[in-house]
């Protein structure tokens, strides 16, 4: 059946149908044509211009109408057939690939990822294929879930009112103020518009300064029944370094039920809030101490008081109450808000933990690590003063982290990777192939470091004492500081070998070599030793083969790796006499002469 017969039967004024197409809008067409023709073209150019504009109006018009043409024919394709319900499942499968907001680094296994954003809007090429599509995703709220505020305000408003009452996601820099078309004022509009839709936020994260922070927190008084994530973010300034935000007591007027999710940067609540419960992440990180120079150009004494000693380091009982009140805690970040250490025997299990993370004073550290009880397999990041390393707190802490490590309640990879290069840090991945970097890129097992530290018989005697009390006997790359802060003697070079016998990869840096060289010359160093790294070392002059140090660090190696260094060619070919394989990173290498190579890192400027 052609189209004619079908207008026929189904249009009762099918007169028109029996003309084609083309001669049907030829003649709609004409009239308008006629009248252009008729006009003159040697007019005034005040008239030509009129005329002009007149014909755009007409293209404009056209142009509307092949719209709806393509809008017809869009309805007959396949794909335009689709209902509306499962064009959203397409379109919500979409957004999670090309999501409004992303993190610079993604981690699939953390639901609310923290940190800076950076603004994706890639899903909205969706509502550009057809009006179909357009109308679908534009009445979808579940699109909507994620407001983004640097677009504008308009925006904004526009994908708050599309979610209706779907869950969201509310992410505000409050110091960024979104640019109205309308030039409305929107300094203080935020905050009624955030209670308006407190109702059905399960993220919210601000992030603000100190006159906009404390406002839009203020306002934080209307039940969040839905809020599951409540990320704070303040940022001081040179004139006013320990500002911090109170939150009010009666914050989300004491309903959040589904709250689990909490991160306070530079905001500070009572320890005794009701929000502390159920939580599974917990992250409070004050302003930092202030010394005594920096509190002297504040004005008023009682001020600088309050603020030396600050509001936020709980008693030890207070904490550990908290810690009972969340059993399914998986990640506890406490920055220089440590309790001191008391009489206390509590010890709060917490059988869920994946991170343990503290920053403060080495006793509180200690505190916490006696008084807590967590998994094998939980990582830990500890970073102390050793202002107070003194008691013996130092050997308590290795004691107490050693324990965690040997613990036998949960199955465990063994430690494989140790690094001590400004701290000490610990992974159970081994390296990749690409053993110039000598860290793997999977989370690490431990993190300790230290911050005040000025006795030089602790920053050598330290990483002995932790080889010495941790279980290392599955480590099989060992990398060292690059310069200037420990030389062990052969003697503690073989005691660490003793502790550490699997060792495969070993890297070494200026200071370090002499001694080790010098232990190296006798083979029951590192027995399994194949890949020796060296880094950031002068080969001032010629090395000869028959040289103990070319001969002490290459006997039974497979592999050395000069990175960073600079060395002659006769050095260059003596140590490839003795290796099988000698790598050094060419990259940015340059000749002074015909005798030096000075081997650069690709990071250096030429």
């Amino acid at each position: 059946m052609d189209i004619n017969t079908h207008s026929q039967l189904n249009d009762p004024a099918a007169d028109w149908a029996s003309l084609g197409a083309q001669a049907y809008w030829s003649s709609q067409v004409s009239p308008r044509f006629l009248l252009f023709d008729r006009l003159s073209l040697r007019g005034s150019a005040q008239e030509l211009a009129v005329t002009r504009h007149a014909i755009d109006d007409e293209l404009s018009a056209l142009h509307l109408i092949m719209c709806s043409m393509r809008t017809r024919r869009n309805k007959f394709s396949l794909i335009g057939r689709l209902p509306p319900e499962i064009l959203c499942h397409i379109f919500s499968f979409h957004a999670i690939n090309q999501p409004v907001t992303r993190d610079p680094v993604y981690n699939e296994g953390e639901r609310f990822p923290s940190g800076p954003t950076q603004i994706k809007l890639s899903w909205i090429t969706v509502t550009h294929v057809c009006s179909h599509w357009r109308q679908v995703a534009l009445s979808e709220p579940n699109l909507w879930s994620t407001v983004v505020f640097h677009l504008g305000a308009e925006w904004a408003e526009e994908m708050l009112a599309r979610s209706k009452s779907t869950l969201i996601t509310y992410c505000r820099n409050l110091s960024f103020r979104p640019i109205s078309r309308s030039n409305r004022k929107v300094r203080n509009r935020h905050r009624d518009e955030m209670n308006q839709h407190l109702s059905h936020i399960q993220r919210l994260v601000l992030d603000g300064g100190t006159k906009s922070l404390p406002r839009a927190v203020g306002a934080l008084t209307t039940p969040a029944p839905h809020l599951e994530s409540l990320e704070l973010r303040g940022h001081g300034s040179p004139g006013n370094p320990r500002f911090y935000v109170a939150l009010p007591s009666n914050i989300f007027a004491y309903q959040a039920p589904k709250l689990r999710h909490v991160t306070l940067n530079r905001c500070f609540v009572s320890w005794d809030s009701w929000f502390f419960r159920d939580l599974t992440y917990l992250a409070i990180c004050p302003p930092a101490p202030i010394s005594d120079s920096q509190l002297y150009g504040l004005e008023q004494a009682h001020t600088r008081h309050y603020l030396a000693t600050g509001p936020w380091s709980p008693s030890l009982d207070q904490l550990l109450s908290i810690l009972e009140g969340m059993p399914f805690l998986e990640v506890l970040i406490l920055r220089f808000c440590l309790p001191q250490p008391d009489s206390s025997s509590r010890v709060v299990p917490l059988l869920h933990m994946t991170k343990f993370s503290l920053e403060g004073p080495l006793s509180g550290c200690v505190a916490m690590l006696e008084h807590v009880s967590l998994p094998g397999s939980a990582s830990l990041s500890l970073s102390g003063s050793a202002q107070d390393s003194s008691d013996g707190l130092l050997s308590t802490l290795i004691s107490l982290i050693a324990a965690h490590f040997r613990a036998a309640r949960t199955p465990t990879s063994p430690l494989s990777t140790l690094r001590v290069h400004n701290g000490i840090l610990l992974w159970d991945t081994d390296v990749s192939s690409n053993l110039s970097v000598f860290a793997p890129s999977a989370p690490f097992r431990l993190y300790l470091s230290f911050f005040h530290i000025w006795d030089e018989e602790l920053i050598h005697s330290f990483p002995l004492q932790f080889c010495r009390a941790f279980p290392l006997r599955d480590v099989r790359t060992f990398s060292t500081a690059r310069e200037g802060l420990i030389e062990w003697t052969p003697a503690e070079w073989a005691d660490v070998s003793d502790h550490c016998p699997e060792v495969a990869h070993l890297q070494a840096g200026i200071d370090w070599v002499p001694m080790l060289k010098c232990a190296l010359t006798e083979r029951t160093l590192f027995p399994n030793l194949v890949t020796l790294s060296l880094v950031g070392i002068d080969f001032e002059t010629p090395v000869d083969p028959s040289d103990g140090l070319s001969e002490s660090l290459c006997i039974g190696l497979r592999c050395v790796r000069i990175l960073q260094c600079k060395i002659n060619y006769k050095s260059l070919e003596s140590l490839r006499a003795l290796v099988q394989t000698v790598e050094w990173d060419s990259s940015g290498c340059r000749s002074d002469s015909d005798t030096y190579l000075d081997i650069l890192g690709p990071d250096t400027d030429r």
